[in-house]
């Protein structure tokens, strides 16, 4: 497995594992580093009251990150064996199990059923996509039901892609971009 390093907060330096497959891409530590820059520079620090979803979780780090930072509670959501087994080794390690809930589904059946059924997982203030570039869904609208007015959709895209065409919900407030791979900063509009 690789090792990863929470980059800020609580865990700062610690190390997380990522799955040696080729179904997961871990984002490198600037590219987390510039996120996570650029989401307090949007929203301030991250506090306690904060629900965060990690879609495409991969090794969790993006969502873990998070509650390092101060967020309240994480959900981590993946289709591959191997990254859930790896998200929950990763929370055991760093010992938040109490805020971070594992959810092994695809990405369309997760936001589907806990749209129409289950208030409990909705209305998010943050979802983190980074999902695989060789396969990247086109489905992402979806994924309004699922976040509060106001609150932000942290996208990691190859530069081939146009947010603003997947999600017409979203305003695009900004991106940054990394190589070959851009990350945008969206905004639910309110209804």
């Amino acid at each position: 497995m690789t090792k990863l390093s929470i980059t800020s907060g609580e865990f700062r330096g610690q190390k997380i594992f990522a799955p040696d497959t080729s179904a997961v891409h871990p984002m490198g530590a600037r590219e987390k580093l510039a996120l996570f820059n650029a989401l307090e520079s949007l929203i301030g620090p991250l506090s306690t009251d904060l629900n965060v979803l990690d879609c495409y979780c991969g090794s969790g780090a993006l969502g873990l990150e998070a509650l390092s930072r101060g967020a309240g509670r994480a959900i981590f959501v993946d289709q591959n064996p191997t990254a859930i087994a790896t998200v929950k080794q990763n929370i055991a390690t760093l010992g938040v199990g109490n805020r971070a809930h594992v959810k092994k589904e695809d990405f369309s059946v997760f936001v589907r059923e806990n749209s129409e059924k289950s208030p409990f997982f909705q209305f998010f203030d943050v979802i983190f996509v980074d999902p695989p570039y060789d396969n990247f869904p086109q489905n992402l609208g979806q994924i309004a039901s699922l976040l509060k007015n106001d609150g932000i959709l942290a996208l990691s895209h190859p530069t081939s892609v146009d947010p603003t065409e997947l999600l017409p919900n979203f305003q695009l407030i900004k991106t940054k971009k990394h190589a070959a791979a851009n990350l945008s900063f969206l905004v639910k509009h309110e209804h």
